[in-house]
């Protein structure tokens, strides 16, 4: 009877299949992620580039995907791997399992898409949290006088999409699930940058 070789199996499956809600490890390369599209970290870069920025940190959100699906994925633009992905939810006035419209107006309870800077950290109501500015202007350039914020949720869980058929929405913010809150504001946060596509 043939060894089975457990490494490479989990290889082939982290390969296939992408990792666990909100794991964290070593990172795939993102050309051989399940889903994600490589052409999307080309994409965020030339929009950097075009706002005059470097990015040290790129955080990708791929809101063409389904909210029951992560996400969101923080890239390590170096060796080109993602180290971390996790579910996001969109806003809840900008559609259901998908956000169809977008908004930069405060009180619109609308998501915004293009590029963000991340700023300072603080404790809040939803509790760690993550400030955020936008940088594309009439797109997303109010999202710090709108209030829109990293922040966890509960709604934001496999739990609930297992109870509610879809993930919760937010107010216009990226909540992402509380049990890996601190790792992720920590590794973007302070001039870290997030991309959100949605086209």
């Amino acid at each position: 009877m043939k060894t089975l070789n457990i490494i490479g199996l989990l290889t082939v499956i982290t390969s296939i299949f992408g990792c666990s809600t909100g794991s964290d490890y070593n990172g795939i390369a993102i050309s051989e992620h399940a889903y994600f599209k490589p052409c999307l970290v080309d994409h965020a870069m030339s929009r950097a580039n075009k706002l005059g920025i470097t990015p040290s940190s790129l955080t990708i959100i791929d809101y063409t995907l389904p909210s029951e699906k992560e996400r969101l994925f923080i890239v390590d633009l170096e060796r080109r791997l993602i180290t971390h992905q996790s579910l996001v939810a969109h806003a809840k006035e900008s559609g259901y399992r998908f956000p169809r419209t977008f908004s930069n107006v405060y009180g619109s309870h609308k998501s915004s898409g293009g590029m963000f800077r991340t700023g300072e950290t603080y404790f809040g109501v939803n509790g760690y949290s993550l400030r955020i500015d936008g940088l594309d202007i009439g797109i997303n350039d109010r999202a710090r006088s709108r209030f829109i914020v990293v922040h966890g949720a509960d709604y934001v869980s496999d739990e609930f999409i297992k109870n509610n058929g879809m993930l919760g929405r937010s107010k216009g913010c990226f909540a992402i699930p509380f049990k890996h809150l601190d790792k992720a504001v920590n590794s973007i946060k302070e001039s870290g940058y997030i991309f959100v596509h949605h086209q």
